[in-house]
């Protein structure tokens, strides 16, 4: 019987660890930094591991790699696109953030990122298909 109790218990913990890590997968999501004013900086995760979005002037392109909570970024590319200096200003501190980028989280609807000290980066909202 305690044998019984003792695997049923285990599979439960199992089953509901996997949920977590399902729910923390990155893949076909997108995300905006809705503080970032009107034409806020979002990123999107593909499913086989590029990454892609815009930056809040110009558009940027590259892969990601995510394993659980870790999460890294190739260099990313972009356009060449002049904007006005506010606006650069939000895209260079974006791309500058995601360049320091060590872990991700889901908490409730945002994505929260986080350097390698474990400070928070950015807090983003996701973004549903329209």
């Amino acid at each position: 019987m305690r044998v019984a109790v003792l695997l049923s218990s285990l599979i439960l913990l199992t089953l509901s660890t996997m949920d977590a890590m399902a729910q923390t997968s990155l893949a076909g999501t997108t995300w905006i930094m809705a503080s970032a004013g009107k034409r806020p900086p979002s990123i999107s995760f593909a499913a086989d591991g590029k990454v892609g979005g815009f930056g809040g002037c110009n558009r940027f392109f590259g892969s990601y790699t995510q394993q659980g909570e870790d999460l890294s970024f190739s260099p990313l590319g972009a356009t060449r696109m002049a904007c006005p200096n506010g606006i650069m200003k939000i895209e260079q501190d974006f791309f500058s953030m995601l360049a320091k980028v060590q872990t991700a989280g889901i908490d409730a609807s945002a994505l929260v990122l986080r350097d390698a000290a474990g400070k928070e980066l950015a807090r983003l909202s996701r973004r549903h298909a329209e």
